[in-house]
């Protein structure tokens, strides 16, 4: 039987930014202090009912994995105690006992090109979502405004290649999780199966046949229109011009030649570990 997809609204609740995880990890960081669970650790996701445990990467289809997840806890989008916000709830309910690693559980993570994956967190905080006050595009456009001695400027926002740029100054922690190098949120841990973002439904599937789970909904949340109607580069675009378009550029169209080794530089030891190439 096929993983089912359905539909269903992003998050509405206004007090975190709604379209990935929560805006950095201080939920999950004050909880592993709690708990004496650090991250990555701490964020992982635990079933004791099918036996397995979960580490969602975002940008990686996390939002629709962790829905998938609340309904192997029993609840169900027409249920009253259906969460408004998936994240939150799955944070409360991540690993607390270091032990449960040690169970032999089934242990599976997705993993995804690191050039796309940059450009979807760019093209969802800074060009969809940049209004949103959570939003982690805000402190990035505030602190390239401000390095250039101008007033931030968050509908006009930034372009990519100024995004590209700020990545490369920043320590890999101090990223924002959504552009955050994948291999941090791995920890040291040895993964039964590493499912590509690529081959999400195919992978899904092997993973619920695996478990035998008999939630089998694959939740489409978030998703970016791809489309060809632009076939140049729109690395140097301001975010609103890329705001005007019907659907977004494939990522491709979204680098140049230098850029393509920039970015490959940067996420080196994610392109190394997960072995993804540009293309």
């Amino acid at each position: 039987m096929a993983a089912e997809e359905i539909a269903i609204q992003p998050d509405t609740d206004t007090g975190r930014e709604s379209c990935g995880c929560l805006r950095d990890d201080s939920a999950a960081v004050a909880l592993a202090e709690k708990l004496r669970v650090r991250w990555p650790l701490s964020t992982f996701l635990v079933s004791h009912r099918y036996g397995f445990i979960y580490c969602p990467i975002p940008k990686n289809a996390c939002s629709s994995l962790k829905r998938w997840y609340v309904l192997t806890l029993g609840v169900t989008p027409q249920d009253p105690a259906w969460p408004k916000d998936a994240h939150a709830y799955c944070q409360e309910r991540a690993l607390t006992d270091p032990a449960d690693l040690e169970r032999g559980y089934f242990k599976f993570v997705f993993v995804r090109n690191p050039w796309h994956r940059l450009v979807s967190g760019y093209v969802q905080k800074f060009v969809q979502r940049w209004e949103h006050p959570g939003s982690p595009s805000r402190p990035v456009v505030e602190q390239v405004y401000r390095s250039r001695g101008l007033p931030p400027d968050h509908e006009r926002s930034i372009s990519f290649r100024e995004f590209v740029e700020y990545v490369e100054a920043a320590e890999d922690r101090a990223l924002d999780p959504h552009w955050k190098p994948q291999y941090l949120f791995l920890g040291n841990v040895v993964f039964d199966f590493m499912g590509r973002f690529e081959n999400l439904t195919a992978d899904f599937e092997s993973i619920i046949e695996r478990l035998g789970v008999q939630e089998r909904y694959l939740f489409s949340i978030n998703q970016i229109s791809y489309g060809d109607e632009v076939r140049e580069c729109v690395a140097d675009w301001p975010a609103t011009r890329l705001r005007a378009l019907t659907n977004c550029p494939h990522y491709r169209f979204f680098y140049t030649d230098d850029l393509r080794k920039r970015v490959a530089r940067r996420y080196a030891r994610d392109v190394e570990m997960l072995g993804y190439t540009f293309e």
